[in-house]
């Protein structure tokens, strides 16, 4: 039996940075200064919340971005995302120097999925028994509804960030809190350190920067041959001249000639059904909202994160057909 093989590259693939950090450390400050550099083509912003730094930091010297705009919902953030892949791909392929896309931030894309994970569980049969007999009740969230959006946060905005084709820059905030055991309980006299974000999101990060106001840039861990840092036996780096520009290109030794965009595994039959369907929506000039929309209309109000391979493949079949009509094709 003949397997399909190859030598390994050696080569850096296009990054995805975490800088986190307590309140007013400077993340999105270092964000916006890394935008002044000639090593980056388009520099693109997705902000989350309410905070207006996007704007207010393009008065920063030096400082070139163009901020994405999106109507704040689950949706929309999606579609941003995707539109700025779609533009970072269209660089590369043109020979142009690499897309940066910054996101701002994970934490409040996390918060996000949280409403709609309390949002699932108060609608659900359940949720709605607790609230007929009090209206102010808190009703639990299950494991189900916690599957499902950490689901949606991998599938949709962690995957896509991995595999940017370009450089993908996340803030997220961090801080000290009290330590719990393995029922959630405090532990008496010890704290420790949290990002505020998804639980996974420092390790599935290729390289992870802390900022804090009273201390410098610590390099907390990194993905690197050249400038390791391993769990367990060496110490996080503090530098107190670190720039990501420098971090990315000098110290990871990212090289914009030769990187190369790690393609996302499939994960399940579900996984590649949802993103057939998506590249047909796509053919169809269509956003997720649109398609969340179109598929609910074609299936008695169902949400599309809920659809089975089958109702998948259905209605992306529904969509070709549709693109097979000339005088119907993007218009649906």
């Amino acid at each position: 039996m003949s397997i399909r093989t190859r030598k390994p590259t050696g080569q850096v693939p296009w990054p995805l940075l975490l800088v986190e950090g307590e309140e007013k450390a400077g993340k999105s400050w270092m964000v916006a200064e890394l935008t002044a550099s000639d090593r980056i083509g388009r520099k693109l912003w997705i902000e989350l919340g309410s905070e207006g730094t996007a704007d207010q930091y393009g008065a920063i010297p030096g400082a070139d971005y163009e901020i994405v705009e999106h109507n704040g919902t689950w949706q929309g953030l999606v579609q941003a995302i995707a539109d700025a892949t779609a533009a970072a791909r269209e660089a590369q392929e043109a020979g142009e120097p690499p897309v940066m896309l910054a996101v701002d931030s994970a934490t409040a894309e996390w918060d996000l999925l949280k409403t709609i994970a309390e949002q699932r569980a108060r609608a659900s049969k359940y949720g709605r028994k607790i609230l007929a007999d009090d209206p102010n009740a808190d009703v639990p969230i299950d494991r189900n509804h916690w599957t499902h959006v950490t689901e949606l946060h991998y599938e949709h905005f962690l995957e896509p960030l991995k595999h940017f084709p370009g450089i993908a820059v996340v803030t997220a905030r961090g801080k000290e809190v009290s330590s719990t055991d393995a029922n959630g309980k405090p532990v008496p006299n010890s704290r420790e350190y949290k990002v505020e974000g998804q639980k996974n999101l420092g390790f599935d990060c290729h390289a992870w920067v802390r900022l804090s106001r009273s201390g410098p840039p610590t390099v907390v861990g990194m993905r690197s041959v050249d400038h390791p840092i391993r769990p367990g036996r060496d110490k996080p780096v503090q530098d107190p001249d670190l720039s990501l520009e420098r971090f990315i290109f000098d110290i990871l030794g990212c090289d914009p000639a030769k990187a190369q965009t790690v393609q996302a595994p499939v994960r399940s039959e579900l996984d590649e059904a949802k993103r057939d369907l998506w590249s047909a929506a796509q053919e169809m000039n269509w956003t997720a909202e649109k398609l969340a929309q179109g598929f609910a209309e074609e299936n008695d109000g169902q949400d599309l994160q809920t659809a089975t391979v089958e109702q998948l493949n259905a209605y992306r079949d529904f969509l070709r057909l549709c693109l097979a009509q000339p005088d119907e094709g993007g218009d649906q």
